[in-house]
């Protein structure tokens, strides 16, 4: 009679003690999970803020780079144009050297 009665106390018990096991387990389950998602949002929070960023100073550096070009553009224009006077000038001097040398010879 006794031993029966520890034999069903005992299983009580394990029974018991397997819920709490179980009821742990899944609360501890469902802890892991928030953190883990808190810990991936912030995550790819910092991603999308560096990726922003990147986008940012592409940008500013795009139109940096198109205004130098333009400027650049200028100036190739404006020594094209400096050049051409360069030449003509060139021109009118040997044509004034052959007339001197003319009249030398």
């Amino acid at each position: 009679m006794i031993s029966t009665i520890i034999a069903i106390v005992s299983t009580v018990f394990a029974i018991l003690f397997g819920f709490f096991t179980l009821f742990f387990g899944i609360q501890n389950y469902r802890r892991n999970k928030t953190a883990d998602t808190k810990a991936s949002t912030a995550e790819m929070t910092t991603v999308l803020v560096k990726l922003e960023n990147m986008n940012d100073t592409m940008k500013n550096g795009f139109f940096e780079i198109k205004s130098e070009m333009s400027s650049i553009k200028n100036e190739v224009k404006d020594n094209f144009e400096r050049l051409v006077k360069v030449e003509a000038s060139e021109r009118a001097l040997h044509k004034r050297l052959d007339s001197i040398e003319g009249k030398v010879s």
